[in-house]
């Protein structure tokens, strides 16, 4: 059995798609690893500050929490979007070609 040239765009497009994603998210996560460490020297705290044996350091916190709260904000948006009816009908035609 072959797969079709459509097939074969929407498999391409998934994989350029969620490469793209972890790319991102690689990115955004050293970006906010950064901003910790910027946080901790201005406040004069050492990056590996902890207050209990099992938590990050706090420059890793720092990373952390910035990068829930992103996810909540993009979970929010989405969610948001959802309302509009050009987006629906996106989202549903992408549903249908998977």
């Amino acid at each position: 059995m072959y797969l079709s040239f459509w097939d074969i765009i929407v498999c391409m497009f998934k994989a350029i798609t969620c490469t793209t994603l972890i790319v991102i998210q690689g990115f955004i996560t050293y970006l906010f690893y950064n901003i910790g460490c910027e946080y901790c020297d201005m406040i004069g705290v050492p990056y590996d500050f902890s207050l209990t044996v099992t938590s990050p350091g706090m420059a890793l916190e720092v990373a952390i929490i910035l990068t829930v709260i992103e996810f909540a904000l993009i979970y929010w948006i989405i969610n948001k979007l959802k309302k509009i009816k050009i987006v629906q009908s996106l989202a549903d035609k992408i549903c249908t070609m998977m």
